[in-house]
């Protein structure tokens, strides 16, 4: 009888953990916690990293930041491909404020370096323009690496994204905005769990996980200021 009882025991624990594992792809989190989270040193961080420093070359008039961005570009591994990604735009409250429309980003090396010999031209750095404008930019074109959109949100807006990501695979997502205003980083899962953020004082962002199963993502971008925000969002 004893052995029959410990039997039947175990059967139902074993019923309640089965049905756990069910119910875990319902409403819970899809992100798994077994899985150290890599830190911010990926491609995908290189890509919005570069993005941002082509902000900052332009606005600084810096040929040399507008290098260094290409050349971070050219030393992925598989690349970085520009994409279309449809998004939701949430108007929040208050007035958007005027700010100077800036030239369309791109992260192109070859366009990045030819930009830098102009920039460097009009700076009357001969030198460095002919320099530049010897350059040749060699890429491997890509083959599976990161993929980016350029986008702009409006003030007090937020951008909405749904993007679909591999199970017990590592997602990550990165932001680079123009500097202009804050802008707010949030990513939940299919059934509304906040499955990662950064809110950081900053417009540049990034987050990871591992999701337990495959599954969409909606991924938000959040902008705390009063006039636009040009932004690059990145994700693997």
């Amino acid at each position: 009888m004893k052995k029959l009882v410990l039997g039947l025991a175990a059967l139902a624990s074993a019923a309640v953990v089965s049905t756990a594992v069910i119910a875990d792809e319902g409403t819970a989190p899809n992100r798994s916690v077994e899985k150290a989270e890599a830190q911010a040193s990926s491609a995908v961080a290189d890509v919005a990293t570069a993005a941002a420093l082509v902000d900052w070359g332009r606005a600084n008039k810096s040929p040399e930041a507008l290098v260094t961005a290409a050349q971070m570009i050219v030393s992925l591994p598989e690349g970085a491909t520009a994409e279309s990604r449809k998004k939701e735009s949430v108007q929040g409250k208050g007035e958007a404020g005027e700010k100077a429309e800036g030239a369309a980003l791109s992260l192109d090396p070859a366009a990045l370096v030819s930009e830098a010999a102009a920039m460097a031209k009009a700076a009357g750095n001969k030198d460095l323009a002919k320099h530049l404008g010897k350059m040749t930019v060699s890429t491997r074109g890509a083959t599976g690496g990161p993929k980016y959109v350029v986008e702009q949100v409006l003030a007090n807006a937020t951008d909405v994204y749904v993007v679909s990501f591999n199970g017990l695979e590592q997602a990550e997502v990165a932001l680079a905005g123009d500097g202009d205003t804050d802008l707010d980083l949030f990513v939940f899962d299919e059934y509304g769990n906040q499955i990662a953020s950064d809110v950081s004082y900053a417009d540049k962002a990034y987050v990871s996980w591992t999701p337990k199963w495959t599954g969409n993502f909606r991924v938000e971008v959040r902008n705390r200021g009063n006039v636009y925000n040009r932004y690059v969002l990145v994700t693997n």
